[in-house]
């Protein structure tokens, strides 16, 4: 099904008409038949989420006796509800009340705004809480510091790892083979004591000097700081934004672009739709066999109907306009994420 389709027999020479008038159908009639778009939230596990619902309408209208027919196809109950509370408190939706040619042709036109306004009313909050998800993504690129060079991640682990190192003024450290007292104990610990026995018995020790009972550890100068206290916290501090922004946020990204793109066709998918709606009607009150007794009445109220119609599709519209900021926006946002990228690798 298109956007819209509309067709009538009020030029129609009377040998192609159906006419039966026990049915109370004259045979000058028109058709419409349009599919509009919205979008509707639904909440699942505390999180919003908004979708695209479509609806599409038949409508089929007899200028003489002025029947109706109305075919609605909806997935969910929304519209029905909302046509039963529009009959229940005003009396113009009311067909049997509806007298005459433009009493009837303007109820027919109030049910259309009641679809049509289905069509506008929901993408304010749609618009303002994307634009909050948006925000909260981008907030952590726009805090992260991307003045770094570009192996930040080597470079912060060197700064962690630099006080750790022993070599002296930046030579290498060499191996330390182990003491020869590790493989003989007996002349570790041994001698030693049996020198300080043969002393406290006033026994001269076979030797002069004892061996020390440990070796000591050779004096090693300390290795020089390679990068400041003040440097490094900066670099730890922006490891620490890195890690906030997770390729799970850069995938909330994506699907948000996806959304805008979709919802912006909506809009003007449903822009063009309510053009046509509108010029249809428009065009109907200025034919030569519409019934002229009633014509002016009727060209009053397709005019009211029209006004309210280019109402709504200028709502489209600055929608369209707001969807296309964002989607600027995010395309910025995007670019500075793929610049702490290389960072974050």
């Amino acid at each position: 099904m298109t956007g819209f389709n509309g067709s009538d027999t009020l030029d129609s020479p009377k040998s192609d008409i159906v006419e039966i008038p026990k049915l109370g159908h004259s045979g000058r009639e028109h058709v419409v038949q349009y599919l509009l778009r919205s979008v509707e939230s639904s909440v699942k596990k505390d999180k919003v989420t908004w979708n695209i619902r479509q609806m599409a309408v038949h409508h089929k209208y007899d200028f003489i006796t002025g029947k109706a027919l109305w075919l609605n196809i909806k997935a969910n109950s929304i519209m029905q509800d909302r046509l039963k509370e529009s009959i229940t408190h005003d009396s113009k939706f009311n067909p049997t009340l509806a007298k005459g040619l433009p009493l009837s042709l303007a109820a027919r036109l109030m049910t259309h705004l009641v679809h049509i306004d289905w069509c506008d009313e929901s993408w304010r909050q749609c618009i303002n809480d994307l634009e909050e998800k948006i925000r909260a993504v981008l907030q952590k690129a726009k805090t992260a510091s991307v003045g770094q060079q570009p192996d930040l991640h080597a470079a912060a682990v060197r700064a962690l790892t630099s006080r750790t190192d022993t070599a002296g003024f930046g030579a290498p450290e060499k191996p330390t083979s182990p003491s020869p007292a590790c493989f003989k104990p007996y002349e570790a610990i041994g001698k030693p004591l049996t020198s300080y026995l043969h002393s406290a018995l006033g026994k001269s020790s076979p030797k002069a000097h004892a061996t020390p009972l440990l070796p000591l550890a050779p004096k090693t100068a300390a290795a020089p700081m390679t990068e400041t206290d003040d440097n490094q916290a900066k670099r730890l501090k922006s490891l620490k934004v890195l890690e906030t922004f997770s390729v799970e946020d850069l995938q909330h990204l994506h699907y948000l672009g996806e959304q805008l793109e979709n919802f912006r066709l909506v809009m003007l998918l449903n822009s063009q739709t309510l053009r046509d709606i509108s010029e249809h009607y428009q065009d109907l009150t200025t034919r030569d066999n519409f019934p002229p007794e009633q014509k002016a009445e009727c060209e009053r109220n397709v005019t009211s109907f029209a006004r309210r119609v280019e109402r709504i599709r200028k709502n489209l519209e600055i929608r369209v306009t707001q969807i296309e900021s964002l989607r600027a926006w995010l395309q910025e946002g995007k670019t500075l994420v793929n610049l702490i990228g290389p960072c974050m690798t």
